[in-house]
């Protein structure tokens, strides 16, 4: 595993590869909980990973460039997890620091201790930002999602209060918060209200999922499918769709909304419903 970590990591090095990518780690071992709840343990996995990397990661207050999906399950005894890396410099980084370590990895939960064996480390999927935005097309009003897991945004002010349905605003709003943190190609603040004032839910099909967390918190979001459209496309110029499509694809390595460092609001970008893309 350390042999074939070191090539990646090379290879990434040698052909200066950009964000945004994802990695797959392939992991044997029972998994015998729901994937959702082994988010925590995951993520903590990752943080230690990344502590002699980046020790300001932890900090809670500040917007991660990164996420962490699920304990997918492959096989009987493979499962996997995706890390998708946001920034430039940090996946070397980050895949060394996975070969320097064992190849067994503890998930801590509630029930227990599950040991887990890493079996393969790879990319799943890879872009430049030059190519996120140079990939989209400009002449489809309509963008579909589908939502993996729960997805939802916290309301600003004082009191914590849950947003779980979908609202372009809100999915565009972050999105655009999380390129601009991570992308050297900045966006203007104006897409959100771009997205607020031009743009509505035209489709939207799933629920609303209530989980129990680790460490005794409760979490709802939205599941399933949802399309939000351009009402009035003419009057939106060129650059700004081309900001939509590509804060649409980067959407597939940031996620969406909060806690995506656990798993939530993994999404995929189901290209513009009357696009050639």
């Amino acid at each position: 595993m350390k042999q074939q970590i070191r090539v990646l990591s090379d290879k990434l090095l040698e052909e200066i590869i950009v964000m945004p990518t994802k990695i797959r780690l392939t992991l044997a071992g029972p998994a015998m909980s729901p994937p959702l709840e082994y988010g925590r343990c995951l993520q903590g996995l990752v943080y230690g990973w990344l502590q002699d990397i980046d020790p300001t990661i932890h900090d809670l207050n500040q917007m991660k460039p990164l996420t962490i999906s699920p304990l997918w399950r492959e096989a009987e005894t493979l499962h996997s997890f995706e890390v998708a890396v946001l920034v430039d410099g940090l996946t070397g980084a980050l895949l060394e620091r996975i070969a320097r370590g064992a190849p067994r990895v503890k998930l801590a939960r509630k029930s227990g201790v599950e040991l887990f064996e890493i079996q393969n480390v790879a990319f799943s999927a890879t872009a430049s930002w030059e190519e996120i935005m140079e990939a989209v097309y400009t002449d489809a009003p309509e963008f579909a999602f589908e939502m993996r897991t729960p997805t939802a945004h916290h309301a600003p002010g004082r009191l914590r209060k849950t947003l779980p349905l979908p609202a372009p605003e809100l999915y565009f709003g972050n999105w655009l918060e999380r390129w601009n943190l991570c992308c050297p190609h900045m966006f203007p603040d104006t897409l959100k209200e771009l997205a607020a004032n031009q743009m509505a839910v035209s489709f939207c099909e799933g629920a609303t999922r209530m989980l129990r967390l680790e460490d005794r918190r409760s979490f709802l979001g939205f599941e399933g499918a949802v399309r939000f459209r351009l009402l009035e496309p003419q009057e939106v110029t060129r650059d700004a769709l081309i900001a939509l499509g590509a804060l649409a694809r980067f959407a597939d390595f940031c996620g969406t909304g909060v806690d995506t460092m656990r798993g939530m609001g993994q999404t995929r970008f189901l290209r513009s419903r009357q696009g050639r893309s």
